[in-house]
């Protein structure tokens, strides 16, 4: 399990339109990793979690991103870059998570292909077996793990720390 602290980043437009975020490579502990930033955070913590309701995209001129990302790493940045970088209490970042990104993605995800069999042998007129029908029930359970529709795991920041398999610390 990996522990991680939620920071909230806030991310500019420049004059060009294209965003601008802390150049955290003036961090020592991505100096010394010998990787540049953008690579550090994927590897060492979770990526970019974005907020999708108001972002640069909608022609706002500042967005925000949250990072759960090694604590040495959050330290540093919110010392180095105190106006850009906020540290979150757990409660904080699964607010922003649920509200600011989850809430603009699916609450089930659809593997057609998984699904296709089933359909196809509907629209020939073959019946399916009883084999068959159970398959596809499964399939469509989202709470069955049966590849089909499942569950969105990034829908919610409870899901997603369970299948990134993180543990928020400060």
């Amino acid at each position: 399990m990996a522990d991680l602290v939620p920071i909230k980043v806030k991310i500019t437009k420049r004059a060009n339109g294209q965003a601008k975020y802390p150049d955290f490579n003036q961090l020592s502990i991505v100096s010394s990793s010998g990787v540049g930033w953008s690579h550090y955070i994927d590897t060492y913590g979770t990526g970019w979690i974005y907020n999708k309701v108001e972002n640069l995209g909608t022609g706002a001129s500042e967005g925000q991103g949250l990072i759960l990302i090694p604590k040495a790493f959050a330290d540093e940045a919110v010392a180095t870059f105190p106006d850009e970088v906020t540290k979150l209490t757990e409660a904080q970042a699964k607010t922003f998570y649920d509200d600011k990104h989850g809430s603009q993605l699916p609450e089930e995800l659809v593997n057609e292909e998984a699904l296709k069999p089933f359909e196809v042998k509907e629209k020939m007129g073959v019946t399916l077996t009883a084999t068959e029908e159970t398959k596809k029930a499964k399939a469509l359970d989202p709470d069955d793990p049966e590849p089909g529709i499942t569950k969105n795991p990034k829908k919610t920041f409870t899901s997603f720390k369970a299948m990134k398999n993180i543990k928020v610390v400060q």
